[in-house]
């Protein structure tokens, strides 16, 4: 019943939240993530980020671990005997076996394989250790452990291993180290502390990967969230004004470049004032986002947009739309408005909340721009809005530059 509560609590908060701000980044933010993971709807946007984002840092790891390896062999042969020399560089041959494993996706961009490359050239490096000690201590000479840890933690900490493959990983390294080591007749005391060794490093491997995924997620949504500001209404989620008049401006070349017509809409709700006044601020947001929510009903290909022009202003495009389809569109929206049945007060000059809308539509062969075509729609409006609202008007003339 308590874990019942406890889920309730959670959705009403996830809800709450979502109500006052329709940034899921923000409201990832605002829930936390130390679990590492997110909303269902940012997981796997994330997962996408983190694949595309690490095989450039492992491009700059792997030739360095390689070095390293190759290093760590030229130093066995100048101080083993030829024959031991020769049985350790077998499992030192697997170490450069796994590194150039991990090399296959990171170079050749096979990002789906790259989570388990990595995970199993860190297995492969982790068990291959221990056997190649084994042969070495059994010729009298003697490698401490934690030299033979330095690459393998050098790849633990940049390899952008996520924490629960990090867990996984260390786990699987550590119980492979005291089984290898039953291969051959090794001091008690020795082992136990090397196993410790093990054991000691893996558990600062997996704080390093808990704090890097935490960072990696963090800056993910501290970046899109960056990029959501920059072009969207954080009241509404549509378009704000900067980024509207930005991609119009490349819809129009478009639509030019293609010989199509293309048609604006300005759309201003009506007697907007009045409702704030009655209701207050908090519920007149409200307004506004079911209002965008109920013009966006009207946005059905990649180059329909539609955005938020200021206050209680909207404006949308249509792309390949003629003055006929425009119409029946601006008439679908402002019905979609309507159909909310948002109620003005006792005292307003109306029942529901309505919106006018004027709009401008191109023709192929005219020389327009997106500054002819907002101010057609804009005359349009005014018209709307002098006839008494709650309609929509075309404009007149043809929107030229």
């Amino acid at each position: 019943m308590q874990e019942n509560r406890d889920i309730a609590s959670a959705q009403s908060t996830v809800n709450e939240i979502l109500r006052d701000d329709r940034s899921l980044y923000s409201t990832q933010f605002a829930l936390g993530f130390r679990s590492l993971n997110f909303i269902p709807d940012l997981e796997k946007s994330f997962r996408q980020y983190y694949l595309e984002n690490n095989p450039a840092q492992l491009r700059r790891v792997i030739p360095f671990a390689l070095f390293l390896t190759l290093m760590f062999s030229v130093a066995d042969y100048l101080r083993l005997s030829g024959e031991i020399f020769l049985v350790s560089a077998l499992p030192r041959l697997v170490q450069l076996l796994a590194l150039c494993l991990l090399a296959i996706p990171v170079y050749l961009n096979y990002t789906r394989w790259l989570g388990p490359a990595v995970m199993a050239a860190l297995v492969l490096y982790g068990v291959s250790t221990p056997i190649m000690l084994g042969v070495i201590n059994q010729g009298e000479y003697f490698t401490p452990i934690s030299t033979q840890l330095i690459i393998l933690a050098f790849c633990y900490f940049l390899a952008g291993l996520r924490f629960f493959h990090a867990a996984a990983t260390g786990a699987v390294i550590s119980i492979a180290y005291p089984m290898s080591q039953l291969l051959f007749p090794y001091p008690l005391p020795n082992l136990g502390f090397n196993c410790f060794i093990i054991v000691a490093f893996n558990m600062l491997g997996l704080v390093g990967a808990y704090f890097l995924e935490y960072t990696a997620r963090e800056n993910f949504l501290s970046r899109q969230l960056l990029s959501e500001m920059a072009l969207f209404d954080s009241l509404t989620g549509l378009l704000n004004r900067r980024a509207f008049a930005l991609d119009l401006e490349k819809i129009c070349n478009q639509a030019k470049r293609d010989g199509v017509h293309l048609a604006v809409a300005m759309a201003d709700v009506d007697y907007f004032k009045d409702y704030n006044d009655y209701y207050g601020h908090v519920q007149g947001d409200q307004c506004l986002r079911s209002v965008a929510t109920a013009l966006q009903t009207s946005i059905r290909r990649p180059l329909d947009k539609a955005g938020r022009y200021g206050g209680e202003e909207f404006i949308l495009v249509w792309y390949d739309c003629s003055a006929k389809d425009a119409q029946w569109l601006g008439e679908e929206a402002r019905e979609a408005v309507e159909d909310l049945e948002l109620s003005q007060g006792p005292d307003a000059r109306q029942r529901t909340i309505t919106i006018s809308i004027g709009i401008a539509s191109s023709e192929p062969d005219n020389d327009f721009d997106s500054s002819s075509l907002i101010r057609a729609a804009d005359r349009a409006l005014y018209l709307a809005k002098n006839a008494g609202r709650n309609q929509v008007v075309m404009a007149a003339e043809t929107p030229s530059a």
